[in-house]
């Protein structure tokens, strides 16, 4: 029985999932198995992933295919065929650097308290060049009210769990309602249930591809607000007497969840819709410059782009 169980969940991924595979590969620590989920793609994703295992042999890994469930419900089925005591999740267009498996289970035995999640930071790319160092935390006593308040601080490529958690939590939601952040909740449910283990090492890479956008931020920001408000929901029962700051809180929470929108329409170029959201964050957060620097920001974008010669000199 391996210690670890790698699960990748992999929907149309047979132009990266070898380099996933191949970081995998290149761990220091070998008591693992790798799962991939072959999440219903209609790619070469099966024939690339089956060649790559049969070249790894005696490399301890499976592949199983699946209709789409998206990536909650390919998660979800790889932890459920998982036999390690801890589950590693890397997305099919990341990787691992050497160190990471190692690093992370020298974490779990000698975390004090312990602790039954671990997660790294990771270093963003784009076509190889660095973009940015995402830090992941950081730990604070009530994990669970940060995370709601603050939004997420993990990343699923940079986290590992001990799999009878992930059990006890229900794993990832498959609800249609939170696709896209089904790890943002998965995160806030986990956080009522162990302490959070954050090192502070750069452990793994997280890709961005040139011509690749990302989802549509309405649908991002709507199944966003969808955990925010359940979870919320939550808190508030428990807190029969909320304090201003709560309420306070959750409205700021809302306004970064449409903030963050803004910036996703606007690198797709889509500035209308960027300023609709941009308006919301303030008209729910007047109070936090950051709404209106996000705002300065959005209208010198759209005037750049819609007279490009109005900073050129003559």
């Amino acid at each position: 029985m391996p210690r670890v169980s790698v699960v990748i969940p992999a929907f149309n991924a047979s132009w990266c999932i070898r380099d996933a595979l191949d970081s995998v590969g290149r761990q220091t620590y070998k008591d693992y198995e790798v799962i991939v989920v072959n999440d219903g793609s209609v790619d070469s994703t099966h024939d690339a992933v089956l060649e790559w295992l049969e070249g790894a042999k005696p490399f301890p890994g499976r592949l199983i295919d699946q209709e789409n469930r998206r990536l909650g419900g390919a998660r979800n089925t790889g932890t459920r065929h998982a036999s390690g005591e801890y589950v590693a999740f890397l997305d099919a267009d990341d990787v691992w650097y050497p160190e990471k498996l190692a690093r992370v289970v020298g974490a779990f035995d000698d975390s004090k308290p312990a602790t039954a999640l671990v997660c790294h930071d990771e270093v963003v790319t784009r076509d190889g060049k660095i973009v940015r160092i995402n830090r992941y935390g950081p730990w604070v006593p009530d994990m669970y009210r940060f995370l709601l308040f603050e939004g997420s601080r993990l990343s699923p490529s940079s986290t590992v769990v001990k799999r009878t958690l992930l059990e006890t939590a229900g794993g990832f939601s498959e609800d249609p309602e939170v696709h896209s952040v089904e790890d943002y909740d998965l995160w806030l449910r986990l956080s009522r249930l162990t302490r959070f283990h954050f090192l502070g090492e750069i452990l793994g890479e997280y890709r961005l591809y040139r011509g690749s956008l990302g989802s549509d931020p309405e649908y991002n920001l709507r199944h966003c607000l969808n955990v925010v408000d359940r979870h919320a929901a939550q808190y508030f029962r428990e807190r029969p007497q909320p304090t201003w700051r709560d309420r306070y809180g959750i409205r700021r929470r809302r306004a970064l969840a449409f903030r963050s929108a803004s910036m996703a329409a606007q690198a797709r170029g889509e500035y209308a819709r960027a300023a609709l959201y941009i308006a919301t964050s303030l008209r729910l957060c007047p109070a936090d410059y950051k709404n209106w620097a996000a705002l300065a920001w959005c209208g010198g974008q759209a005037l750049t782009h819609t007279f490009p010669g109005i900073y050129t000199s003559s």
